[in-house]
């Protein structure tokens, strides 16, 4: 009998061994136009998002704006694929993009 390495017996053990398990399981959600992780993605960045912004910006208004064109560009435009763990990464990154075309105006 071959030696073989314990498979997780919970979703927890599974969170341990891949610390980007519920990452992926949220993007699925999102490539599925599931709108319940649609809101999750929103709840679980979007204050973050907005300290980013507003850091970039320097205006509450201008920051919330562009948050929120963030959001609406990824759900109409239905990017969910090309969004790799860690998420925010991704949407720090595409959000310093919205924020640097704003600077230039």
């Amino acid at each position: 009998m071959k030696n073989q390495a314990p498979k997780p017996k919970t979703q927890q053990a599974m969170k341990e061994m891949d610390p980007y398990a519920e990452e992926q399981e949220l993007l699925l959600a999102l490539e599925k136009r599931e709108v319940k992780a649609f809101l999750r993605l929103f709840k679980d960045y979007n204050d973050d998002l907005m300290i980013f912004a507003y850091s970039q910006l320097n205006n509450q208004k201008k920051a919330e704006e562009t948050v929120q064109e963030l959001f609406e560009e990824l759900w109409s435009a239905g990017r969910f694929k090309e969004i790799k763990p860690p998420i925010y990464k991704f949407l720090v990154g595409e959000l310093s993009r919205i924020c640097e075309s704003k600077i230039s105006q």
